[in-house]
């Protein structure tokens, strides 16, 4: 009886400490956000007036993906694809659910719009290929109509800012 008494002595407490560390290494895990659920970084575009807060895509992974599979934009959100160096970027539209505007930019100005590229009818369907006139390191996408709606003009003055809620 003496011996049970020591083992469990020694066994309780441990059993009791290796559950602490789990827990906690759960908790700290927990707490982590994962890699599906990672905050989206966000940029706040200003052309003349008209304020839009857009998504950012600066690595290849993130402009690849664009905004394929997206079902709609709020009607001043976008994505602005950044790029190192300028240059004459060619967009698709596969994968889109909905049509856009494309606002090309360089450094901190329009320089040409491509208004209502159109959604593909269907997946066979062969794809157009958008570009600017001119090197751009900048593009901005958002929903058809809204350059219209918003007079947006080449040569128009752009401004981007960190975005806080």
């Amino acid at each position: 009886m003496k011996f049970l008494k020591k083992i469990w002595k020694i066994i309780l407490p441990t059993i009791f400490f290796l559950m602490l560390i789990i827990l906690l290494i759960l908790g700290i895990k927990n707490n982590q956000p994962s890699a599906g659920l990672q905050e989206i970084a966000k940029k706040e575009i200003i052309i003349g007036d008209k304020r839009i807060i857009a998504e950012v895509a600066d690595d290849e992974k993130k402009r690849a993906a664009g905004l394929s599979g997206k079902e709609s934009l709020g009607e001043n959100e976008g994505m602005l694809f950044l790029y190192d160096e300028p240059g004459i970027y060619g967009f698709w539209m596969k994968g889109m659910n909905f049509s856009i505007d494309f606002i090309w930019i360089n450094e901190n100005k329009v320089i040409d719009i491509t208004e209502n590229a159109p959604q593909p009818k269907s997946n066979n369907e062969e794809l157009i290929i958008y570009k600017p006139s001119g090197a751009i390191n900048k593009v901005l996408e958002v929903n058809a109509g809204w350059i219209e709606k918003n007079n947006i003009k080449i040569g128009d003055e752009v401004s981007i800012k960190n975005y806080k809620k």
